[in-house]
Parts: structure tokens; sequence; C-alpha cells
């Protein structure tokens, strides 16, 4: 409601506005967004920021701008977590231009070929740390100078700017995924193999959201001029989850399975050790030794035999009389341990001798 003062006005604004003419909207306060997704407040709107989890190749979105984006692009920010060595985070391609963020082995790695300035070439970019540890990193890749046509890159992680790295050459912005190109997310593609196992943040292109909900998803338009769409079908899995690792256990020999995000542990029972508690520790515990004593070799076992006994568990009677000394045509007679002579006529002694 407007009042008028002297040369002058003033404006009592209804709930949830705000500014001197009321045209402000405080959107957050309106819970535009998904129970599980946080209201972040723009100058022209609203977004909702969440978690995706992307398990395989059917996780994989896709995006194109709306044709209403008029900035420079040339940021891409995201946080991700993923024990995955190999895998494509955001990938998108037009023409000879192109943008890829993916794992290889275990490091981050920015590709990107952008712009017909002089200078511009293919720009290649990896993290000196691994983020494919199962803990969420923060990860802003962005020009140096974003107004030239062509400049460096700059990748910091985890906010760490004194270990930030820069490109050695030169590449354009991020300009040519305006409109009419697919931005895609978590993967290459159905089939294309890389896909990524793990969970990502929202998303931002140029400060832009990649946004996981779809507008017919939110309580609310979004007011926003310039956006990214999703055009996939499918909402992601929101949220952060791991597979279940520990369903069925893994764990034998009544082992208990720990699930550490896409990851398990075994606790062994004793006398159990291996990935799987599948190595017996104690290897006497079963008296493999039938005529001796055991004792424990590592993961293995050593019988000591008692004598008459040979074999790996003195299963073996010795035979006493195979290298008998009884001589002149004395008879070996089989004892306990030990042998006799039954000696032939005219002969005596142990030995028939």
């Amino acid at each position: 409601m407007c009042y008028s003062m002297w040369d002058d006005f003033t404006c009592t604004c209804p709930p949830n506005t705000a500014g001197r003419r009321c045209e402000e909207v405080k959107w957050c306060e309106l819970s535009p967004c998904p129970a599980r997704a946080e209201c972040h407040i723009l100058s022209q709107g609203y977004e909702c920021f969440s978690n995706a989890t992307f398990l395989d190749d059917s996780s994989v979105l896709s995006y194109r701008g709306n044709g209403r984006i008029q900035r420079s692009l040339a940021s891409i920010s995201l946080s991700m977590r993923t024990r995955k060595r190999h895998a494509a985070i955001l990938h998108a391609e037009s023409g000879p231009e192109f943008v890829t963020v993916s794992v290889q082995d275990g490091l981050l790695f920015l590709e990107l070929q952008s712009g017909v300035g002089e200078g511009s070439s293919t720009v290649s970019l990896s993290s000196r740390r691994r983020v494919s540890d199962g803990e969420w990193h923060s990860i802003h890749l962005f020009m140096v100078t974003p107004w030239a046509e062509a400049s460096r890159w700059t990748m910091v992680l985890d906010e760490e700017a004194e270990e930030a790295g820069t490109s050695s050459s030169e590449g354009g912005n991020l300009d040519f995924l305006r409109e009419e190109v697919d931005i895609l997310l978590g993967g290459l593609g159905p089939e294309a193999g890389w896909s990524l196992v793990g969970c990502l943040g929202t998303v931002e292109v140029g400060g832009i959201a990649l946004p996981y909900y779809s507008p017919s998803e939110v309580n609310l338009p979004r007011t926003q001029e310039e956006q990214f769409l999703r055009t996939s079908p499918s909402p992601p899995r929101g949220g952060c989850s791991g597979g279940p690792v520990c369903q069925p256990s893994p764990c034998v020999n009544r082992g208990s399975c720990q699930d550490l995000w896409n990851l398990f542990n075994c606790s062994c029972d004793e006398g159990w050790a291996g990935r799987r508690c599948e190595l017996n520790t104690d290897t006497c515990a079963s008296n493999p030794c039938i005529h001796g004593n055991c004792s424990v070799q590592g993961l293995a076992y050593k019988c000591s035999c008692e004598f008459g006994y040979t074999g790996m568990n003195c299963e073996e009677e010795v035979d006493v009389c195979e290298n008998h000394l009884c001589a002149h045509g004395g008879t070996c007679l089989h004892g306990v341990n030990k042998y006799a002579c039954l000696c032939a006529e005219n002969y005596t002694g142990p030995y028939c001798k």
C-alpha cells in the first residue's frame, strides 16, 4: 500500500516482499523448494540447491540453455564425492569446441577447447591430489582473465588457493554452452562408459545452476532470465547415498561388515584375516596333524610327526621294516615304533649276525 508524503511516498509491503516499491520478492520465505533442497536467493529469482546420487549410465543428466543467457560463461563450480578412479563429471561439445571435467586415475582433470582468438589452444589441467577417496571435495575452475578472448584457466580444490593449479596454455570461455548444446552431467551418455558412481552437489556454469529439479518439481516458477533447463526426463536420486555394499554381506567365516560408503570393511573373528575374512590365521585349530604336533607358520602350519609317522599331516605310518638290518635271511617282525629280527637256524643276536 502506498502512502503519500511531502514530495515523496512510502510503501507498506505485503508479506514476503521488500524494497522501496515492494519489488523484491523474498522467494525463499515462500518455501519454493522440495523438502531436501536448500533455497538460494538470486538477483531475479531463486534456485534450489541439493545433492544428487549417481549410480550408473541411467543416472546421467542432460541440460540446455534457455536461449536467454547473455553473460559470459567463464567458470565451473561444483562439489563431488566418489571412490571411482575413472569417471566423467561434466561434458559438452559443439563442433570443434568442447569441455570435459573428469576423474582420471583418481585425479580431477579439466580439458577445454574453446574460442578462435589468437593464442587459443586446448587447455589441460589436473589436480595435485586425488579426489577418489570417498570424501567431499569442492572444485572451482575459472578463467584468470574472463574478459579476454583467451586466457589461462585455474583450478582450486577444496578452497586451498595456495595449492591452486593454472594451465600453461590459454583457452576461451564457455559461451558455446549458452544454447542448443547438450551439457551432460554424471557421464558421457548411455553405454558410453565412464559414468560417475558417487554424488554431486549443485553444479554451476558461469554462476548459473544446472538444477536437479524441473519446473514441475518446484512450488513456484523461477523468474530469473538466464537459466539452464534439465532436458533428461527422469529426476536424479536426491541426497547422497552409497550402494548396499553389505547386502548381502561379503564377509565370510562370521566376519562383520562395515559400510564405509561405496566401500566395505570386514571385522574378522579371531583366527581369520583377509579382505573378506577368508584367510585362516589359526591354522592349527582343526588339529590337522593326526600323529604329531602342530605349529602355526604364518597363514600355514607345520606338523612335527611322532616316531613312526610321516606325511604333511603325519597321516602315513612308516614301515619300520623297510630298511631293516636282519642278516642271513632273518625275518623282520613289526613292533611298536621298532622292529625285531626272527633269525634263521644257527644265527642269533639282535640282527642275526
